[in-house]
Order: C-alpha cells, then structure tokens, then sequence
C-alpha cells in the first residue's frame, strides 16, 4: 500500500518523463507532456496511480506541485535551449489552481526570462471544475493573462465538459485516450472522437489526442484535422536527456494538409448552415425575438 502523506517524500528521486506531441501538419515534435515519475533508493519506480491520488485527497499535492514546478521550469529552459518555440504541457489539479502560488510561480519564471509563457500548457481535467469555484475561474484568467495556454483534459469523459468548456478559457482540448484507443473496437467512440473534432473547430480551439497506440487510429485522426498527437505508437514517455536527444535528431512522422484541407471545407458549411439558420430565424419569428440572436451570430462571425 502507498505511504501516508507524512512519509519523507523529500528522500525519493523525483524527475519529469516527456513524452512527445506530434503535429500533423509538419509530422515533427512541437512539444511534450511533462509526467512526473518517483523512484525508491533501490532505483524501483512508483506508479503516478499509487501516490497522486492519494497525495490529491490529502491537499499533499500543493507540496508536490511546488516543488516540482521549479524543476519543470529548469528542464523547460534545457529544452528551449534546442528548440525555442517547444510547448511542454503540465497537469494541475483543482487545489493547485485554489492555490495562489502557482500564479506567482508562473509570472516568476517568466519575468526572469527563465522560461516564454508560449513554452508552457497547463492541463486541467474537467473534474477540477465541479465545485465551479470563483477562485479556480480567476486562477485560469490570470494564466491566460499571462501568455499561457489552458489545456481541458480528458475530453470526452465527464457529463459537463461542454458547459465547462463554453464558461472558461481553454485553448485547447485533448481527447481522451481512452475514447482515443477503443476507435478501433467501437464506431461510437469514432462519431465522439469526429464530434469532439468538429466542435473544437466550431470554437476555433487546437485538439490534441493522446493514447495514439496504432498506425490506423494516427492515419484517422490524420484525415480528420486533429492538430497534435501523443501516444505509444510514436514515443512512450522518457527522461529529459534520451528526449534532449530525440529533439536533435529531428525525427518525422506521417504528416498532411488534408486534415487541414477537410478543416477548412467543413468550416466552410458550417458558415452557410450558420447563415442559412440565421435567414430561416429571422423569418420565422418576431423581430423583436430574433435580434438578439441576429447579433449573437453576427459577432461569432467576426
């Protein structure tokens, strides 16, 4: 069993994996997922699993995230070094974002240059939003604020994703691995995945998606105009210095702008639908009813 949260933390070698992002248009690395990775002495790993939620549930894991934030900072700093424009992404939890520090931490490294705020994403699962807290909400506003990027995890996964996502400033969403992964098992998971796809274009968000374990289900998320990808298929997660050596080598995989192509032809209709549901509207209705709707439109359009 896990230890308490008392347990001497400090005396365990504590570091980051990355595991690469990969574009579809380019077919190169644009970044990484940072995962935190705990080693005994005896050089035994501890599953993320067997300490995070636990250090979750006992408000522990502040501590974790100030700690390691500082490190993530530092290795960010190595990666750029190679690749200036790399974005690494880092899951926070709901206390994390109740916190005041992470802000403090984040404008700290900036303003010393140590890191870009384009070089870092913060990732949030949908499950950080269930209190919709007024603190989680201005905690995300001054991250925007300062130049960084807020990520909805897990997307696919929980009932209130799309009010959370209609209600907070997110500039990107990643699939669910798990959706991800049975598309090759279950047609249904295909329509959320394309569905997922096609309303982040609707809100002019980036989509990433993540367990990308098969050659089919990369080609599919190809085809489809899904901007990035991780997974087991291209690069499972690894110390700094093998993806230091990685980033060097400038590996590429399949890449295409006929996603990007598709993308466009579907905005495209979408565009007439949107104009074609405005007429039909404003038709059919009092004026005095339809206005408000009318402007709505017209400023989406914008």
């Amino acid at each position: 069993p896990p230890h308490p949260p008392s347990f001497p933390y400090t005396t365990l070698f504590r570091s980051f994996h990355f595991q690469p992002k990969i574009s579809f248009q380019t077919g190169l690395i644009t970044g990484g997922e940072a995962l935190l990775r705990w080693k005994r002495p005896d050089g035994q790993l501890i599953a993320p699993g067997m300490f995070l939620p636990l250090a979750e549930k006992t408000g522990f894991i502040t501590d974790i995230t100030a700690v390691m934030m500082t490190e993530l900072a530092q290795d960010i700093a190595r990666l750029r070094a190679l690749k200036p424009d790399i974005q690494i992404a880092f899951n926070v939890s709901a206390l994390d974002l109740h916190s005041p520090y992470l802000v403090k931490m984040l404008r700290s490294f900036i303003g010393n240059h140590l890191i870009n705020p384009g070089n870092i994403q913060i990732e949030i699962t949908e499950t950080a939003f269930v209190d919709q807290s007024e603190r989680i909400r201005a905690t995300l506003l001054d991250l925007v604020a300062l130049g960084i990027e807020i990520v909805m995890d897990d997307f696919g996964t929980g009932y209130s994703s799309l009010d959370v996502l209609s209600q907070l400033p997110f500039s990107a969403l990643k699939l669910d691995q798990g959706v991800v992964g049975r598309m090759t098992e279950d047609s249904k998971n295909t329509h959320i995945v394309r569905s997922s796809l096609q309303l982040a274009r609707e809100l002019s968000i980036k989509t990433i998606a993540e367990g990308v374990e098969t050659e089919a289900v990369y080609n599919f998320l190809l085809a489809s105009g899904c901007n990035e990808a991780q997974g087991f298929w291209m690069a499972r997660p690894m110390p700094i210095e093998d993806f230091i050596t990685m980033i060097k080598e400038k590996p590429k995989w399949p890449s295409s702008e006929l996603g990007f192509l598709y993308n466009a032809w579907v905005s495209h209709l979408s565009y007439r639908r949107k104009v074609l549901d405005t007429v039909y509207t404003m038709t059919m209705t009092n004026p005095d009813e339809w206005q408000q709707i009318g402007r709505a439109s017209c400023r989406e359009r914008v």
